[in-house]
């Protein structure tokens, strides 16, 4: 994985632009807290702990619509996400990499949004959450599965490693009761290969390839590979993301 610095950069870049741009990962949010209404008792938690909340606040604004709290803690590396302290009731900001951090105890609630496949140790992050959350607690979480971005990895060899759906179910399943899975393949067309790459620059990921310069023959041959191997009938591209949610809930056992 990335170094947290790279993220919180490549992240802090792309402010101005990821709220339009990442519409795969509004859904996912909307997601998320449909999963939570689902499986929680009452709409009001005691505390609710919110990782990666960016400074668009996505996932954000879906729990404040849906659901009421005794404290919300929002993390995220980026300091923009503290803005949202000053529009939320009994709201806290904690600004840094999640997996050095502190966390909050006494957990109801955790949730995160398209977060998780930039963690260097998830196994250890599970544990700590489950160790900080009571039992009956939940932990929802979206990630991206391994044919996210297929058709740039496929010409570049280059991107994300994204782990099988299973190997998070059983991370998971080691400090939590699994509660539900829902995955799917999705794909956006795009005019151009360009238009691709812009995109995926407005989300916060560095251009698939990153690892080498982009010269201008470079980007030639590879938006012909493109248009070749992934076009439409129509004359646009496909662009894939493989978008994976899970729920747990703590039981009193924790393994």
């Amino acid at each position: 994985m990335p170094a947290p610095d790279w993220i919180a950069h490549r992240f802090r870049r792309s402010a101005a632009t990821y709220a339009a741009a990442a519409t795969v990962q509004r859904v996912m949010a909307e997601q998320v807290v449909e999963l939570i209404s689902q499986l929680a008792a009452t709409a009001h938690f005691g505390r609710i702990f919110e990782i990666g909340c960016g400074a668009d606040g996505g996932l954000t604004r879906f729990l404040a619509e849906r659901f009421s709290w005794d404290e919300l803690v929002l993390n995220d590396l980026v300091p923009g996400g503290a803005k949202w302290v000053e529009t939320l009731p009994d709201c806290r900001f904690l600004e840094g990499n999640v997996e050095e951090l502190a966390l909050p105890e006494a957990l109801d609630l955790t949730a995160a949004n398209a977060v998780f496949q930039w963690l260097r140790d998830p196994e250890r992050l599970l544990r700590r959450i489950a160790e900080r959350t009571v039992p009956g607690g939940l932990l929802i979480f979206s990630v991206f599965g391994p044919r996210n971005f297929a058709e740039p990895a496929a010409l570049t060899g280059a991107g994300l490693h994204y782990p099988e759906p299973a190997v998070w179910e059983e991370r998971l399943r080691r400090h939590f009761e699994q509660e539900a899975r829902h995955e799917e393949i999705l794909q956006l067309r795009f005019d151009s290969p360009e238009e691709v790459l812009r995109h995926i620059r407005a989300t916060g990921v560095s251009a698939p390839g990153a690892g080498g310069r982009w010269t201008r023959g470079r980007l030639r041959d590879f938006c012909h590979a493109y248009r070749e191997r992934f076009g439409t009938a129509d004359g646009g591209v496909t662009l894939t993301y493989h978008p994976l949610i899970l729920a747990g809930r703590r039981t009193a056992d924790l393994r």
